[in-house]
């Protein structure tokens, strides 16, 4: 055997090895993202949810969202006594109002 078939077979070995742990990464985060998504919760729009729940939708934290109805800014939300919660179609009507539309959405 020569040098260059010896370096070729090295070179296979470690692309095998390396495209096996390529796909092992691969197939965990498949199988994270299909948990996260098989954990996901659908809401219909007209349901009331609670601040927790309104901060995981929206990536806004929970502080914000509080002190954002502090100072009356925010998605309108609704309060009984102590309970806070806010309608999902306001949530998504927020969201939506600051939607920049670019080039490549049209």
């Amino acid at each position: 055997m020569n040098l260059e078939n010896i370096v070729a077979e090295v070179v296979a070995k470690e692309m095998a090895k390396e495209r096996a742990l390529l796909f092992k990464n691969l197939e965990e985060q498949i199988t994270v993202l299909v948990d996260k998504v098989s954990s996901m919760k659908s809401y219909p729009l007209q349901s009331f949810v609670t601040e927790e729940v309104a901060s995981e939708l929206t990536g806004y934290s929970m502080p914000t969202l509080r002190k954002w109805r502090t100072y009356k800014k925010g998605p309108q939300y609704y309060k009984s006594e102590k309970s806070v919660r806010y309608k999902v179609q306001d949530l998504i009507e927020f969201m939506e109002k600051d939607r920049v539309i670019t080039s490549g959405s049209m």
